[in-house]
């Protein structure tokens, strides 16, 4: 059977050394405001609840994963380069504004045995951990644990309390932002896509196009081909179609990136060059 743990000794560490370099820039037409973070280590996933931005950077060097958790409104951190026992095999499974679900990989040649635990952000303490499962997403509010050892029935877990429920707790509605749509090379609306971005540039796009719009304005990425290296570029396009602005996320890369942006509320999301966070406010 799967193991319990209530307020066990995953306590979370926070690193002060970690020095952010932040910067806030108040800015005339498509932006009103521009703020940089720039990390340590290269920023590998972020998720969103509302308004709070949870960053996951990962030192490959060092083999170490961090968390960080960006309020936006406020514009200030709630915490910052967490750490738990576990260094490396670390991710986030779920966060839905007031708590986060973390799984760690237990078996490096078996990665569906894992542990699960759950930190509370008001009080950055972990609420309970299960050790020896196999976990889906129900909804925000629950999660399902299929144990490890075979004939064992599945359970549903309430994620607030880690208490084992009879049925799935309500779910409650997170906004967890824009995102765009994927729009791989053999997707019957990439060859137009493909022409309306060129014919605004002077290039060559290959690979997925990433596609949002977002009220008045349309916004692309995707990677443009140089001379003997790729960069991947994200487009700002008005109404009409006309390029507003062109944002270089990477360049010399040697074969294509996966990077994309987002939108929370009116702020446009996106890393620059693996370490550097912008958040832009649309004016």
């Amino acid at each position: 059977m799967p193991r319990f743990h209530i307020l066990i000794a995953l306590i979370a560490t926070v690193f002060n050394y970690f020095c952010f370099k932040i910067r806030i820039k108040h800015l005339s037409g498509l932006f009103a405001s521009e703020i940089s973070i720039e990390f340590s280590a290269p920023i590998w996933e972020m998720n969103s609840a509302e308004d709070l931005l949870l960053i996951t950077s990962k030192n490959t060097e060092a083999l170490e994963t961090v968390f960080s958790l960006y309020h936006l409104s406020t514009q200030k951190f709630l915490f910052e380069s967490m750490t738990f026992d576990e260094p490396w095999w670390i991710s986030v499974f779920l966060f839905n504004g007031s708590q986060v679900v973390f799984q760690t990989y237990d078996d490096t040649q078996d990665i569906e045995k894992r542990t699960v635990f759950c930190l509370e952000v008001a009080t950055q303490e972990v609420l309970w951990a299960i050790e020896d499962v196999k976990i889906q997403q129900l909804n925000t509010q629950t999660i399902i644990c299929l144990p490890i050892d075979n004939g064992a029935d599945s359970f549903l877990i309430d994620i607030a309390s880690g208490n084992q429920v009879e049925k799935p707790m309500d779910a409650v509605q997170t906004n967890i932002g824009e995102f765009p749509t994927a729009y791989p090379t053999e997707n019957e609306f990439y060859p137009s896509l493909k022409k309306f971005i060129e014919e605004r540039t002077q290039g060559e796009i290959e690979g997925t196009i990433d596609y949002l719009e977002f009220e008045q304005l349309i916004l692309a990425s995707s990677n443009f081909k140089e001379s003997d290296t790729y960069s991947l570029q994200l487009f700002v396009y008005d109404a009409e179609g006309v390029l507003k602005d062109q944002i270089t996320l990477e360049e010399n890369l040697k074969g294509l990136a996966v990077g994309t942006f987002f939108m929370v509320g009116r702020a446009l999301i996106f890393v620059e060059e693996k370490r550097k966070l912008k958040i832009c406010s649309i004016a």
